[in-house]
């Protein structure tokens, strides 16, 4: 049992930690922990085998493309992945009322029509800069 204080409270060193969720642990590619060594593909295969990150997805889908393009690519995936988000967040909020958790999925809800509506700003500026871009000669 922890040891309690002369106010009967128990010391911070004494209670107990709460550990990290398994998901928690997985390392972002580019991010290393300084006490952790990053464990290194021991083929290309296998490297190839391992599921992408969100930042090797999007390099593989800008590869090649000029800056224009690759605004507009990019602004109708933000587009595209704010109005999921909005819809997942509002359904969720609407499924969770009284429950403890709604008021979380209400605020994810009210941020995500914020970023459906500067997506979507983005989106149309991304367009009209790829509109102007000169045609190639046939």
């Amino acid at each position: 049992m922890a040891a309690q204080g002369v106010r009967g409270r128990v010391s911070q060193s004494d209670r107990p930690q709460p550990q990290p969720e398994p998901q928690a642990q997985m390392a972002y590619e580019g991010v290393t922990q300084p006490d952790q060594p990053q464990p290194q593909p021991q083929s290309q295969l296998e490297h190839q085998a391992q599921p992408l990150g969100a930042d090797a997805l999007l390099e593989a889908l800008l590869a090649g493309l000029a800056p224009d393009e690759a605004a507009s690519a990019l602004a109708q995936l933000v587009n595209r992945a704010s109005a999921r988000l909005h819809t997942l967040s509002r359904a969720e909020a609407t499924a969770r009322k009284e429950q403890p958790d709604w008021p979380q999925w209400a605020q994810l809800q009210n941020a995500a029509r914020a970023l459906v509506l500067h997506a979507s700003t983005c989106r149309d500026l991304a367009a009209r800069l790829a509109s102007r871009r000169p045609s190639s000669p046939p």
